[in-house]
């Protein structure tokens, strides 16, 4: 975190369920940029809408295909001197692949919270 900008990596090791019903959870990484937009202060907490895009795959339960990622997350941010607690309503995340000449596309999005230690 550098002021109101962030990169950051994300890892889930077969954590990531990119829909339902898939054949089970996949190996997901990705790089991100993020900008925390203020909007409000109070009681020692700055209230921000997090904007973030990035790029990455996944991989594994998806009959042996890698998919390439392109994410948008949007979303509310709580943030103190250094922790900030994220809601993403919702976390847009666009899929794509190439399978035997053909191109599958995929477009899902997750609802989550997250917890950040910035220093």
């Amino acid at each position: 975190m550098i002021g109101d900008h962030e990169l950051a990596v994300e890892v889930s090791p077969f954590t990531y369920v990119y829909f339902e019903p898939s054949p089970g959870p996949t190996f997901q990484a990705n790089a991100t940029y993020g900008y925390l937009l203020p909007f409000a202060h109070l009681d020692g907490l700055t209230y921000c809408v997090p904007l973030r895009v990035g790029a990455g795959f996944f991989a594994g339960n998806v009959g042996g295909d890698v998919y390439v990622q392109l994410r948008a997350d949007l979303g509310v941010a709580f943030r103190s001197e250094h922790f900030i607690i994220e809601l993403l309503l919702p976390s847009f995340r666009f899929a794509f692949s190439n399978v035997q000449g053909m191109t599958p596309t995929l477009l899902s999005w997750v609802m989550g919270v997250s917890g950040t230690y910035t220093f």
